[in-house]
């Protein structure tokens, strides 16, 4: 059995505004784009996070390594692929490989995100980061019992940010992934008015039916209807079947309750390992694993929470199997042509043998997900173009914009766009 656990560990949110989208047909396959070839010295190196776009229309990211401290650098860049900026080094340590944030915060120009590392303790910290002063300030150092390895995007809503760490909280609960370290995972907020940080839930390793897994490595699903009741997001480990499960956490009721564990129809075929939190439409909930499925790549499955109904939809294959994409790293956007867009991080038509972990040939993927089962690839990474993207796609104004972690001319990564209308 692959253990996912092996590779890298975490997967990057991905923001759609496209709440109520009806899924749609699929046009043809589309030109892949580079917009920036990261140089792996001072302007950053080795993206793993989701870009977003602020409300000056330029789109912001932060690299997991390169800058002054090798720890990333927080950059700039215009839709069009012009005005790249490096704007700040990432303190030592930081390993910044999740999304920033403009939520609730447009109008004082401040992004906030979060670092796996360093702070206080060196078990990561929050932080926000100023567009007009340039300065970054570490808001929450987060300490051993609150969690350790923050992960994901921050989720906006009711003035507060939510948020998840992979490990850290129960301190009693030891995970064989953890490579050491003690501690299933946690649930956060804070409230950036006035900094305030409380830990809402620690994941533990109960051996009752109702254990709710642990490890969450994506934090929240984000494309959920204004001011929502009720969060969702996926653990990676432990849970009634030790693959893993989907969650849902009750805002007014703060209480956590399993939506599924993978692994419950005990089909051979399913998948686990849940590395991104669901995306919505009509009311049912999409998403990946990395691992599972017929040939051991991942899968895509549906799950209505009402009925706790989990059905698998369309499969991954591996390089060689058509459709050629395998291993999802990140979530699924719903775009506004209505469809589902995702990467791989491996597979397609690349030869890009990622030896020193054992996975199959291939570069990775851009894909396109509809209703009707139909999954097709849109582009193919070579190394070129980049490779093995980790971070989700965002869509501006039909275009898909995203990052691949190593490729491009310095084989440090590259920014892409794909435009859907062309």
């Amino acid at each position: 059995m692959k253990n996912c656990f092996n590779y890298a560990v975490v997967a990057s949110i991905i923001v759609s505004s496209c709440v109520s989208c009806t899924i749609g047909t699929a046009p043809k396959s589309k030109a892949l784009n580079v917009l920036y070839n990261f140089q792996g010295s001072s302007d950053g190196a080795e993206p793993w996070a989701t870009l977003i776009k602020a409300s000056d229309g330029n789109l912001y990211g932060v690299t997991s390594s390169g800058g002054s401290a090798d720890s990333g650098v927080i950059y700039r860049i215009a839709p069009d692929g012009s005005n790249y900026q490096m704007l700040k080094d990432m303190p030592a340590n930081s390993n910044a490989v999740a999304a920033l944030s403009t939520a609730g915060v447009n109008e004082s120009r401040i992004l906030y995100g979060v670092a796996q590392g360093g702070g206080a303790n060196n078990d990561g910290f929050i932080f926000s980061y100023n567009l007009n002063t340039n300065n970054i300030t570490n808001i929450h150092s987060f300490a051993p019992a609150e969690g350790i390895f923050p992960s994901g995007a921050l989720y906006w809503t009711n003035n507060l940010f939510y948020g998840t760490t992979r490990w850290g909280g129960d301190l009693n609960c030891v995970t064989p992934n953890g490579d050491g370290i003690v501690g299933c995972g946690s649930m956060y907020s804070f409230d950036p008015t006035n900094n305030n940080f409380n830990l809402l839930y620690a994941f533990n390793d109960s051996n009752s039916d109702d254990a709710l897994g642990g490890e969450p490595f994506s934090g929240f699903s984000q494309n959920l209807p204004e001011s929502p009741s009720i969060l969702y997001l996926t653990t990676g480990f432990l849970g009634p079947e030790s693959r893993g499960a989907v969650i849902a956490w009750n805002i007014i009721e703060s209480t956590p309750t399993l939506q599924y564990a993978f692994g419950t129809n005990l089909d051979p075929n399913e998948g686990f390992c849940g590395w991104a939190a669901p995306t919505f439409v009509n009311g049912a909930a999409y998403g990946i694993t990395w691992a599972g499925g017929s040939v051991n790549n991942g899968i895509i499955y549906k799950l209505t929470p009402n009925s706790n109904v989990f059905s698998q939809e369309q499969i991954m294959l591996n390089f060689g199997v058509a459709p050629a994409a395998s291993n999802p790293y990140s979530g699924l956007l719903l775009a506004s042509d209505g469809n589902l867009y995702g990467t791989t991080f491996d597979g397609g038509s690349g030869d890009c043998p990622y030896n020193t972990t054992g996975l199959d040939s291939g570069c990775g993927t851009v894909y396109r997900y509809t209703p009707d089962g139909d999954l097709t690839i849109i582009a193919n990474f070579n190394g070129t173009n980049g490779k093995y993207p980790r971070g989700g796609l965002i869509e501006v104004n039909g275009v898909l914009y995203g990052t691949t972690s190593q490729g491009g001319s310095k084989n440090s990564g590259v920014i892409f766009s794909i435009n859907l209308n062309k």
